[in-house]
């Protein structure tokens, strides 16, 4: 960044300065700094050339003027971007994964403490240089062309790298890079995260080194198993005295000594320890005694102090009337230390839960393992005399034989095998085969491990991957490739396919009134009862939520696709079990939609059936409907519709009308309702009944409430300067925006503000979202009043109120509901429920208000039974913000009371 600068201020400096002295120096000023007739007067002097000089300088300085205000732009974006990398810093700085943002020049915009980490610098070095520069493991194409992508497309992107760290070792890394939006949409950063997948990746080296020890060892054993075969004979005479009177050359090489010495020396002095004080005479006995059969093993010390063991066998002597025995000895030192060492390899061998065998290349078994007798349930001897290939399973033996016959070509063998437990139980085995020579004989050597855990997790992933994990069901991916294949036929064999898009009515109020538990325990259900009216080859899929999706192939027509709709229709009769001994009853409405490959793709068929189930929704759902050309159009203005919307938030196209609240006995003014509108630029005002639904499908709920927010605390401002301090406004709320962190923010925010009276907002919610999540409503109520905002209940009535959640409900008011007032002169039996409603607020401790008041029998009514404060048509219509001034003052549009 320092770079950057340097490469604009000096040109900038260097052209302001040339162009400046080439500029001022004019006849007069040349007159007082070069005499007349010199040299730079010549070439000075007012000519062609003047005026080429002059013209220079013209463009010099104006080059240097451009190239500053280049560099008064750079030095603000990346201002801008060092403000932003620190905002960002502050939410990602502590993560354990190291993560970077990436400005649009590519420069380092932000690191947190693990990236600095990671590349061994710190913090204020990585800032401000480019991606390659700091990271050593990539190249500025690589991330350059990530970073850009991501700025270019706004979505993210995922890949697997090998990287080398600081220290110089190898790191797999899965990199992620996705966008930062700013406060406006666009995307200001691109934020790179790597988390290090070394451990997973090195699984499979760490499961090849440990089979290539096991190999390992088998090789040892064989070596072993050589190095034991090659033995020598010591060859000793004795006296009847127990004296040596003869041996050989190997006799004197393992005790040390030259032969001569050891002629008359006793015999159990040289080949036994003498560690208990045994008697000489007494062992040239038993020597003398000894049977030819009998072999006895003896240790000793050699003269360089070395423990040497040798086994012998006793032939008797008698020669020239002497007797006598001659030792034959084999030096099997080696040999029992390479049998004790066999000993502790067949103890490790035996302690792997791999099988290890080895057999001949025909199936004759040499040697088991103890894994693999114990889980036949055979002893080892037992398995050594089964015929060849009795081990394996009749029906596999003849691809064991060809796997065999292969392993004889090629060297070796991985497959897959079945093995039979001893409880009877088939598990499948991998198995490494590895053909050996062995005294001249071709040995396999054959491990084979359980896979049973992994072919579970494999199929574990695999349902993962495609099917749903609540349900059992396909999911989305599985339901795409089964509609993408059945279209694809459709093509071909000319027969349509029939897609249906089906959605539980009324589910999200099950979901939040009864809690999660009860609404997965009906999905299932109800996933379990569609599953047994769908036809075989048919997909039925959960893609999320409550929606299901169904794909049949080849339906022959309209027809046959509604009696199956009907049919599925018809399953909901019956209510659902949801665990407990609870059932419930739900309904479903269900679109359909039909056609081939040539006139149908994916997109078209979802969105068609699923327009069609929104149809049957509207016609009071429970019901199917098949998509029409009609019904496309009004799924096009529902999206255009969205779209507008969208724009006319950024065009700032929304206004608040606000409607005044009434003391009825007083006429005085006790706050106002403030009511949004859309001021469309072809239709103009728009009530909320027209697009709000759309609005709340869209997400735009929270951007609206604080808009209105905004909105409504700049008119409070311009009120409080009218003189009107002490007005109360009322704002709709809905659950989504009450319960969005960033509405409660903006009220915190504006609460401590010293010229915000928070008293003077109320916040009005309706009865029914009121109650969909009583104990979460119930707090986040107690965090607004906390706040010093007063709360009300909207159209009060509606909905289906116990006096128990009316009471826990930390609110200050409530609203009657306009369809109870409009019947109060019409209707006695909504006259008596209006009277006690108003009571019963009073009776909680709760102001009480009718909005929707038209006539002054309405309004007579409802003073009798108590209720003062009104709001209706009667009183005064909704009006911008500018008449509410007049309004408060003069109470102009109040009639008098009776």
């Amino acid at each position: 960044m320092v770079t950057t600068q340097k490469s604009f201020a000096v040109p900038t400096a260097i052209g302001v300065a040339l162009g400046g002295v080439l500029w001022v120096l004019d006849a007069e000023l040349r007159s007082y700094i070069f005499p007349e007739g010199s040299f730079v007067d010549e070439l000075l002097r007012p000519s062609a050339d003047h005026f080429a000089i002059r013209t220079i300088a013209l463009v010099l300085m104006v080059v240097a003027a451009v190239m500053a205000a280049a560099l008064v732009q750079l030095l603000t974006h990346r201002k801008h971007s060092k403000t932003l990398g620190d905002r960002v810093r502050a939410m990602y700085g502590h993560t354990p994964d190291p993560i970077l943002g990436i400005g649009r020049d590519l420069t380092i915009a932000f690191a947190n403490d693990a990236a600095a980490k990671k590349v061994g610098l710190a913090y204020e070095d990585m800032v401000g240089r480019r991606c390659h520069e700091v990271m050593n493991h990539a190249s500025e194409q690589c991330e350059g062309c990530r970073a850009l992508s991501v700025f270019f497309t706004g979505e993210a992107e995922i890949r697997e790298d090998v990287e080398v760290d600081a220290s110089g070792a190898r790191q797999w890394t899965n990199k992620t890079w996705r966008p930062y939006h700013g406060e406006e949409g666009d995307v200001e950063l691109v934020i790179e995260v790597n988390r290090d997948i070394t451990r997973l990746k090195c699984y499979e080296q760490e499961v090849l080194e440990r089979m290539r020890a096991e190999q390992d060892v088998l090789a040892e054993r064989d070596r072993t198993q050589r190095y034991l075969d090659a033995t020598t004979s010591i060859m000793v005479a004795v006296d009847g005295g127990g004296r040596i009177s003869m041996a050989n050359r190997r006799a004197c090489e393992v005790v040390g000594r030259e032969c001569k010495p050891l002629i008359g020396q006793p015999w159990a002095d040289v080949f036994m320890r003498d560690e208990k004080g045994f008697d000489h005479t007494e062992v040239a006995a038993e020597l003398l005694a000894s049977p030819p059969e009998d072999r006895f093993e003896t240790e000793f010390l050699t003269d360089e102090e070395v423990l040497r063991r040798v086994s012998w066998g006793i032939s008797q002597l008698s020669e020239g009337g002497d007797e006598g025995v001659l030792c034959s000895g084999v030096d099997v030192t080696e040999q029992r230390e390479a049998e004790n060492e066999l000993e502790f390899r067949s103890f490790l061998l035996d302690s792997t839960s791999d099988e290890i065998m080895v057999h001949r290349l025909d199936g004759t078994p040499i040697y088991a393992n103890l894994s693999f007798c114990t889980n036949r349930g055979l002893t080892r001897d037992e398995v050594l005399e089964l015929p060849p290939f009795g081990w394996v399973p009749t029906k596999l033996r003849d691809r064991i034989a060809e796997v065999m016959r292969s392993i004889k070509t090629e060297g070796g063998a991985v497959f897959e095998s079945l093995v039979r437990r001893s409880d009877g139980r088939l598990t499948p085995v991998e198995v490494h085969s590895l053909l050996i020579g062995l005294n001249g004989e071709e040995l396999v050597v054959s491990s084979g491990r359980d896979v049973s855990e992994r072919k579970l997790a494999e199929e574990t992933i695999q349902r993962m991957a495609f099917y749903d994990t609540l349900t059992g069901l396909a999911n989305r991916a599985l339901f795409l490739d089964r509609l993408r294949v059945a279209l694809a036929n459709s093509t071909r064999s000319g027969h349509p396919v029939a897609v249906m898009f089906l959605d539980l009515d009324y589910f999200k109020h099950i979901n939040d009134t009864l809690g999660h538990s009860v609404g997965d325990a009906l999905l299932q259900s109800v996933a379990a009862r569609l599953a047994v009216n769908v036809r075989e080859g048919d997909t039925l899929a959960r893609l999320g939520g409550d929606e299901f999706t169904l794909v049949i192939p080849e339906c022959t027509s309209t027809e046959d696709a509604e009696a199956i709709a009907a049919k599925i229709l018809s399953a909901f009769e019956e209510p659902f079990d949801v665990g407990g001994g609870r059932q419930l009853g739900v309904s479903a409405s269900l679109g359909i939609t039909m056609g081939t490959g040539d006139t149908l793709t994916i997109e078209e068929a979802l969105g068609q059936a699923d327009a069609a189930m929104y149809r049957a929704k509207e016609d009071g759902r429970n019901r199917y409907r098949s998509y029409c050309e009609q019904l496309g159009l009004a799924t096009s203005e529902r999206f255009s519709l969205r779209e507008k919307l969208r724009l006319a938030l950024e065009r700032d196209e929304f206004v608040l009308m606000f409607q005044p609240q009434f003391d009825a006995e007083s006429g005085a003014v006790l706050g106002v309702e403030a009511l949004i509108r859309w001021r469309h630029p072809e239709r103009g005002l728009i009530t909320p009944s027209h697009w709000l639904h759309v609005a709340e499908e869209a997400g735009l709920l929270p951007a609206l409430g604080a808009w209105t927010l905004r909105e409504v605390d700049r008119t409070m401002r311009e009120w409080d300067a009218a003189g009107l301090g002490d007005v109360r406004v009322a704002i709709n709320m809905s659950p989504r925006e009450l319960l969005d962190p960033k509405t409660l923010s903006l009220l915190s925010a504006l609460a401590q503000r010293p010229d915000f009276d928070a008293s003077r907002l109320e916040l009005e919610i309706t009865e029914t979202s009121a109650l969909s999540d009583p104990e979460a409503m119930c707090d986040v109520l107690g965090r607004v009043r906390l706040l010093g905002c007063t709360v009300a209940i909207d159209d009060f009535g509606t909905g289906f109120s116990s006096l128990d959640h009316l009471r826990r409900l930390p609110i200050d008011a409530i609203k009657v509901d306009r369809t109870f007032v409009a019947e109060i002169g019409t209707n006695p039996d909504v006259a008596i429920i209006a009277g006690t409603v108003v009571s019963l607020a009073k009776s909680l401790g709760l102001r009480v208000l009718a909005e929707g008041v038209e006539t002054t029998a309405q309004r007579d009514f409802l003073l009798r039974h108590g209720c003062t404060s009104m709001q209706g048509f009667l009183f005064c219509e909704p009006v911008p913000a500018s008449r509410i001034v007049d309004v408060v003052k003069n109470n102009s549009s109040m009639p008098a009371a009776p």
